[in-house]
């Protein structure tokens, strides 16, 4: 019921927007901004939230692993939807949305200590990254233009790791007063950059076709708008073969990633110990570290890496991901709480590296028309990986050991280095463009 309050404010706001007037600030400073506050907000939220999950909750490998799948069932149900309503109605609104979900969903999540609460909060937080998911790249791109991405993201990269710092900080010394407390700040925190992502962020490159029939609200009409998008975005990944490869690479990566988000603190908790301090503070300090080698490295990558070459992405992606996987290993095989130190420091550094880069080279190859919609069939890959691995090594987890499901997670990884490196190989040309069908017929 709150997150459809939310939803409906969000809505509202956006409808009365002409009647209220805010200055809206430029594209570049929001987005900073944005990635910035959001960063802060999860930081706070989940530096701790194992420790809740597994101390105050009580929850086993399983439970854990299920609940990152009710978030991924969600993104693979409402990943299109959303990007096809992002391209064809207004970007701004979606990520307005999945701000004000995301939020309701930590609120939830810290209000109720319990599994089925916990779930229901993951399967919202799911849906509002699917609004944001997409529509968030695909409005900067429009706002800023493809050719100036690559520094784009690795500025927000950046902008986001100071903001997960401070975000470390707050929630290591709001877990001590109270265990959900950081989590239930953090959720009020996504509701107000929510209100105001509504008064302040621009839409000025993004043209809806024929909105003016669109507001006839034709429901005919507007369903073979919502169809001609998606089916141009289908028809744009059948004819390259790299973004079918890179639409492969994010279902292989969904498989590898949700093993290690749900269960590396839990290896840490009973599989390996922390010496002297209580978990909260060196979570804490582990993040911390880890969110100060992010920065360095990223603004190495930043520096010395052209990101503008399709080759040089290519290249970056194959050597951060197979030195990931190659981290993972050694952190599930850690004799000790050093190793284990280093090894996660390692892939925390990798997996920060990656990241921006598949979104350059995913966004240089996807025409503006589509974007968001193809966009979100990325993201719908990667969560249908999670949903088609998680439970698998959650059971692994539960039934053998949480370093063998990490060992298991790093191998899920391999079929993707492979993808890699045969794009890598190849020349990739510019985009195909596709023909565009009027959004709205009579």
């Amino acid at each position: 019921m709150a997150a459809l309050f939310l939803v409906t404010v969000s809505c509202t706001v956006y409808k009365n927007r002409s009647h209220v007037t805010y200055k809206k600030l430029d594209a570049y400073r929001v987005y900073l901004a944005m990635a910035a506050i959001s960063a802060f907000a999860f930081g706070m939220a989940t530096t701790n939230i194992v420790v809740y999950f597994v101390q105050t909750i009580k929850m086993v490998p399983l439970q854990l692993v299920l609940m990152g799948t009710a978030q991924e069932a969600a993104a693979f149900i409402f990943e299109i939807p959303t990007g096809i309503v992002a391209d064809y109605y207004s970007r701004r609104l979606s990520v307005i949305i999945g701000q004000f979900l995301i939020g309701a969903s930590f609120l939830l999540m810290g209000a109720l200590p319990s599994f089925v609460a916990i779930l229901g909060a993951q399967f919202i937080m799911g849906l509002g990254n699917t609004f944001i998911s997409g529509a968030l790249d695909a409005w900067i791109a429009d706002e800023l233009g493809v050719d100036n991405l690559g520094r784009v993201f690795a500025r927000a990269n950046q902008a986001g790791t100071i903001g997960w710092l401070a975000g470390i900080v707050a929630s290591s010394a709001l877990a001590l007063i109270w265990l959900p407390l950081s989590i239930l700040v953090a959720g009020a925190l996504f509701v107000v950059l929510g209100l105001a992502l509504a008064m302040f962020m621009p839409e000025q490159k993004f043209k809806p076709a024929r909105r003016e029939q669109l507001e006839q609200r034709n429901g005919r009409a507007l369903w073979h708008g919502l169809t001609s998008t998606f089916m141009q975005a289908v028809r744009l990944i059948r004819g390259s073969p790299l973004l079918i490869m890179l639409m492969m690479s994010s279902l292989v990566f969904g498989s590898f990633s949700e093993g290690l988000d749900r269960l590396w603190e839990v290896h840490l908790l009973n599989d390996i110990g922390f010496p002297v301090f209580q978990p909260v503070v060196w979570f804490g300090v582990i993040a911390i570290v880890a969110k100060l080698l992010d920065l360095l490295v990223m603004e190495f990558v930043r520096r010395r890496v052209d990101m503008s070459a399709r080759a040089n992405t290519g290249r970056a992606l194959l050597v951060s991901e197979g030195l990931m996987a190659a981290g993972v290993v050694a952190f599930a095989l850690a004799p000790g709480f050093l190793i284990a130190m280093i090894s996660q420091w390692f892939v925390s550094v990798m997996r920060n590296v990656s990241g921006p880069v598949f979104g350059t080279w995913l966004n240089q190859n996807i025409n503006s028309e589509v974007r968001a919609t193809a966009l979100s069939m990325s993201g719908q890959s990667n969560a249908l990986g999670q949903t088609m691995g998680g439970p698998a090594i959650g059971a692994i987890g539960t039934l053998f050991s949480v370093r063998t499901a990490l060992v298991v997670s790093a191998l899920l990884l391999t079929p993707a280095l492979a993808l890699y490196a045969r794009t890598a190989r190849r020349k990739v040309p510019a985009p195909a463009q596709v023909e565009v069908e009027p959004a709205i017929s009579q």
